[in-house]
């Protein structure tokens, strides 16, 4: 767990960080973008290493022919959306071909997050967050609340784990605890404000291409309408949409305690 009084270093901005993130979007050899981020030794590159090799864990454990087997052994060939789910399916597993036969284990990975941590980046030291037992909880909380002057969206979807993890009785927003019932819907505005400060929610970004591949839901053009589809039986998308505007604009005045990082509730 970082040392709340551990300096932090100064975050990746403007074109170098598009860059890096664009880079590990997009890369369609993650086996050989891994290798290069390992054997820089830049702080900021430990993290999406580490990234990457939790993408790419099933293929590593099972090879990629087995997890593509699998996969067409569920779809039906005459389904309307059969083409578009393969491809969905392709875009997500073939940059990791490169990693069949190398089985990696969680060590591998949480080692890769620390180093990163231990550097000073940003999004490791986010990530690192979530490991946070209860006597270390008021420590964390102040590290969270520098972190989020980074204004990186990988660190905004850590901080929010983290604080999911802390307030598992119900998150907080206007300084307000909210039902555990509304989890959902703050957990869907928190992914959006990511989406706001730079993390990749288009057509081709993660989640959407596994709402297609693996559920069907093929066309969609965002998280956000990915997030409309699937909510619209409940009034979580409706709460998610007002809380995402209440944390943009506590994010913009910097009143980070509103929104849970308050010490002085442990």
């Amino acid at each position: 767990m970082p040392d709340p009084a551990h300096p932090l270093a100064a975050p990746t901005t403007g074109p170098a960080r598009a860059q890096v993130i664009l880079r590990y979007e997009h890369a369609t050899d993650k086996r050989a973008l891994f290798e290069e981020l390992t054997a820089s030794g830049f702080a900021e590159n430990y993290y999406f290493a580490a990234e990457i090799l939790s993408d790419c864990l099933t293929v590593g454990e099972q090879g990629i022919g087995a997890v593509t087997g699998d996969f067409l052994a569920n779809l039906a060939i005459d389904a309307p959306a059969t083409a578009s789910r393969l491809d969905a399916f392709r875009q997500s597993i073939d940059p990791c071909a490169g990693f069949s036969g190398r089985p990696t284990s969680i060590d591998e990975i949480q080692q890769l997050y620390a180093t990163g941590a231990q550097r000073g980046d940003p999004r490791a030291l986010a990530h690192m967050l979530m490991s946070a037992g209860i006597e270390e909880i008021a420590g964390s909380i102040r590290v969270a609340a520098s972190l989020l002057e980074s204004n990186d969206p990988y660190v905004i979807g850590d901080v929010a784990g983290f604080l999911g993890g802390v307030y598992a009785r119900g998150m907080v927003i206007d300084g307000k605890t909210l039902s555990p019932a509304d989890n959902d819907s703050m957990a869907m505005a928190w992914a959006l404000v990511a989406c706001d400060y730079g993390a990749p929610c288009g057509a081709d970004s993660r989640a959407v291409l596994r709402a297609c591949a693996q559920g069907g839901l093929c066309g969609i053009e965002s998280l956000e309408e990915l997030f409309r589809l699937t909510h619209v039986p409940d009034d979580t998308y409706r709460h998610g949409r007002e809380y995402h505007a209440q944390i943009l604009a506590a994010l913009q005045r910097r009143d980070y305690a509103s929104l849970g990082l308050d010490v002085t509730r442990f």
